[in-house]
């Protein structure tokens, strides 16, 4: 049976939800998570934090250099980096300095100095954590999930950066648009010219950017209202309808969606 025209997920998750038909299982390990740790009982409860959100592929090292074979062999949308590793060059910025240009990273550090955490923001991290502060899993996954997501639309996003993609980025997660039309008047633009962006700076098409966006947005809020509400879950998501019309256009345009990730 052609895969592109049937998903046991789609066909039957009106009358069999919540079994083998969990919304959004066709999204099953599709965004890659590193956790990079020198301490096992952190990488542990990171995984117990990030295996509810099925979407991930969650990969750990334990020192950086174990993180760059993972980086540089299979593709990671978000890392947390424990910034107190430094086997590499006795340099504990190594993996920023070579893979935050493709790589999100989120960074967990036990220093309380400013200038650290300055120096992460420079060579781009997106997010620093100090881990005196307290903070619960739904935070947690939270951030990897809007900064998974960022990195699946725009791989070169930097903060600041004024290039149109960047600015058209901000612009996608701050409106949520539902049509190419809405993003390109949110950013003043044709959708002409929104179109001609995004083809000429990632060889992508706008609306199939959109709908990734979407398609993983709503699958993300899926996975974190059942995160937070662990005593009644949803078995299905709220709007059946619009559910069903993502999966319909996510399976008849699926080779080249996949492609984007």
């Amino acid at each position: 049976m052609d895969p592109l025209k049937y998903n046991p997920g789609y066909d039957t998750v009106e009358r069999n939800a919540g079994t083998t038909d969990r919304p959004f299982s066709f999204l099953d390990s599709t965004l890659g998570v590193l956790c990079v740790d020198d301490e096992p009982v952190i990488l542990e409860l990171l995984n117990e934090f990030l295996s509810p959100i099925k979407l991930y592929r969650i990969y750990t090292a334990s020192n950086a250099r174990e993180a760059m074979q993972q980086l540089a062999g299979n593709k990671v949308h978000a890392c947390i980096m424990d910034l107190g590793v430094r086997d590499v060059d006795n340099d504990e910025y190594a993996l920023l300095r070579k893979f935050s240009g493709k790589t999100c990273f989120i960074v967990l550090t036990g220093s309380q100095f400013p200038s650290k955490g300055f120096d992460c923001y420079r060579l781009g991290a997106k997010a620093v954590i100090e881990k005196t502060h307290a903070f619960d899993d739904l935070t947690m996954v939270k951030m990897v999930d809007k900064f998974a997501l960022m990195n699946v639309i725009n791989p070169s996003y930097t903060e600041h950066d004024d290039e149109t993609s960047v600015i058209s980025t901000e612009v996608l997660f701050k409106s949520s648009p539902d049509s190419v039309n809405k993003w390109a008047q949110e950013m003043g633009i044709t959708d002409r010219q929104l179109r001609k962006i995004w083809k000429a700076e990632s060889g992508s098409n706008a609306k199939h950017v959109l709908f990734i966006y979407h398609l993983y947005k709503e699958a993300f809020a899926y996975y974190e209202y059942n995160l937070d509400h662990p005593d009644s879950p949803r078995s299905i998501p709220d709007n059946l309808e619009e559910y069903k019309k993502l999966v319909e256009y996510f399976y008849c345009n699926k080779s080249t969606l996949i492609g984007l990730l």
